[in-house]
């Protein structure tokens, strides 16, 4: 945590606040953080009873260490890991942006469903039923328009059928059709410049590692000093 303040304050210091928040930079908070509030939830006096805080936090934490670990292939040469690394990596940033808007036809489609449903259901249930229909193309159509509907029962149950097969020709044909056509175009816009973006990394490597140990960050009770006397 003290590198990470003072590389922070390195870049602040150079007026690069702005390379300084990057998705590496956002990876390393985001660790830190989680690790924090398992250190704090541990030193509880009085901790909960529930486990499920503290179980929570430590997956999140165990899940932001891994994708650290991994992120450092990025500046390896050896067995050509970050050539090979930072195409996938820069790929899976191209497709989140997919996901995100993907997400939306989900979320219609998890609505309507939970609004037609004719009895009581877990929202979250149906919502991972929507999920694997949409993107595993994994459903049952017991959990996601009920026995009555199927059966023929509800007098609506047209409605929910002719939904069903809207749904599931929007979020899981014509989605998994565009996403291996946005993925595969990516990874080989990127496998192009796997080189170009491997001496970036191992730029941005390198001045990590100098706004962490060089002499940027000892400047900073001269910088307090000196706002202290405009003060007074």
């Amino acid at each position: 945590m003290f590198e990470e303040m003072r590389k922070a304050f390195g870049f602040w210091k150079c007026k690069w606040m702005k390379e300084y928040m990057n998705t590496n930079t956002l990876k390393d908070l985001g660790s830190m953080a989680v690790v924090a509030m398992v250190l704090i939830l541990m030193a509880l006096p009085n901790p909960p009873s529930d486990p499920g805080y503290l179980r929570t936090v430590l997956a999140a934490a165990g899940f932001f260490k891994w994708i650290k670990i991994v992120s450092y292939f990025r500046g390896i040469l050896a067995l050509r890991l970050g050539p090979k690394f930072l195409p996938i990596s820069y790929t899976l940033q191209e497709g989140l942006s997919f996901l995100v808007v993907m997400m939306f036809f989900i979320l219609a489609a998890w609505h309507a469903f939970y609004t037609l449903y004719p009895g009581k259901i877990s929202w979250t249930f149906l919502f991972s039923m929507t999920y694997n229909l949409g993107f595993f193309g994994d459903f049952d159509l017991d959990s996601i328009l009920s026995e009555e509907s199927n059966a023929g029962e509800v007098s609506y149950s047209w409605v929910q059928q002719l939904l069903f097969a809207v749904a599931a020709m929007l979020v899981m044909v014509i989605r998994g059709l565009a996403d291996i056509g946005v993925m595969g175009n990516a990874y080989n816009h990127y496998h192009d410049k796997a080189m170009e973006l491997f001496v970036r990394a191992r730029a941005s490597i390198c001045l990590d590692i100098s706004m962490q140990y060089g002499n940027a960050w000892q400047d900073l009770g001269d910088v307090w000093r000196h706002q202290a006397r405009r003060r007074g």
